[in-house]
């Protein structure tokens, strides 16, 4: 298979068995020799690749010098074989994958579930990426908010270079986008990768947005779920302070922005918040909405809301106690928070869409 890829002779050598095996059947290499010899005695066979692989070593025959890279690579399963060459720049690669650009390329039929993507095709892109595209698979789309491609590349890199996931990662820059092929990750897992992005974009000012689509199937699911994550994007930073964003977590969020502007989500918001927003109004030195919006937040509970605002827990009391008598509610009742909380979710999507350019 490796042979086929790199389209030239390929020696395997077992190093438990001392066995030497060539794809070349004109020259067929004798099993008694070991791999020292076989290189001494054939030096048109210049090794770029010395890695030790699910216990095979890998020999390929490259133009250039002899290189010897250390023995780093023994975790590495035989799926990766192609991945690994490909990291050492072979020159003997087929002309169509000695640049990135057939990524893109790729990625481009993908999205859009074109029909000339043949299993072995995908299965050998598969191969030279490391990624198994028939494994299920979650699309983590980040988008620059000010849409820099500068961005998405710097992130590629802190991806393929410092980020630690024990999953399967494919990435590629789509535009002023990156997407991310995400396979083998628990939700935990997910959650902590997305959260060390978002990490070291705040530590060099890069603001991204991150939306993550449910797991596809197949390949055939891809772009359906690259608008999952799109709409996740679009649709989270209305409802949302937070830049990450789960589609399987928004169902509640997708159906308030889809009636945001009829008139039942006036009428919720003017019974909700009515009274709120008119006193507001009067009172612009001492706003009571965004505090109801961080008791909302934190799930009516006033401890945590009072830490969310940097204030004392009785000065939130009294916040609280004012809202209670302006609206003519008792906030402990399940109902009376839960049209408080979709009411703040339309009138935030409703500002949203005002303060659109």
């Amino acid at each position: 298979m490796l042979s086929g890829y790199l389209n030239c002779p390929v020696v395997y050598y077992n190093h438990l068995t001392e066995e030497v095996v060539s794809t070349d059947r004109q020259q067929p290499v004798p099993s008694y020799l070991d791999a020292d010899l076989f290189i001494a005695s054939h030096p048109h066979f210049i090794v770029q690749a010395y890695g030790n692989i699910c216990g095979t070593l890998v020999l390929s025959s490259v133009d250039g010098g002899t290189e010897y890279v250390d023995d780093a690579f023994n975790a590495v399963t035989i799926d990766y074989t192609v991945s690994m060459l490909g990291l050492l720049q072979q020159k003997n690669f087929p002309s169509r994958f000695r640049s990135s650009s057939w990524k893109q390329q790729l990625v481009e039929d993908l999205l859009n579930n074109s029909s000339d993507i043949q299993k072995g095709h995908l299965r050998r892109c598969g191969h030279l990426c490391g990624f198994d595209f028939y494994r299920p698979t979650r699309i983590v789309l980040i988008e620059s908010i000010h849409h820099h491609r500068e961005n998405t590349n710097l992130i590629k890199q802190w991806i393929d270079h410092e980020i630690s996931h024990p999953f399967s990662v494919f990435s590629v820059p789509h535009s002023a986008q990156l997407l991310v092929f995400i396979s083998g990750a628990s939700e935990e897992q997910l959650k902590t990768f997305c959260s060390e992005i978002s990490i070291l974009c705040q530590g060099y000012q890069i603001s991204v947005l991150q939306g993550i689509s449910d797991p596809t199937q197949t390949p055939a699911d891809y772009q359906l779920a690259y608008h999952q994550a799109k709409q996740a994007i679009d649709i989270g930073q209305h409802f949302f302070d937070t830049h990450i964003y789960y589609y399987s977590e928004m169902a509640l969020q997708f159906f308030l922005y889809e009636n945001r502007c009829s008139p039942y989500a006036n009428a919720i918001i003017s019974k909700a918040l009515g009274p709120i927003i008119d006193y507001d109004a009067h009172h612009a030195s001492y706003p009571l909405l965004p505090t109801l919006s961080a008791i909302a937040k934190c799930g009516f509970n006033l401890t945590q809301a009072a830490d969310m605002l940097y204030i004392h827990y009785n000065t939130l009391k009294y916040r609280y106690s004012r809202i209670c008598e302006i609206c003519h509610s008792n906030l402990t009742d399940y109902s009376t928070q839960l049209k408080i909380s979709i009411a703040l979710y339309l009138l935030k999507a409703q500002d949203r869409d005002d303060s659109s350019p």
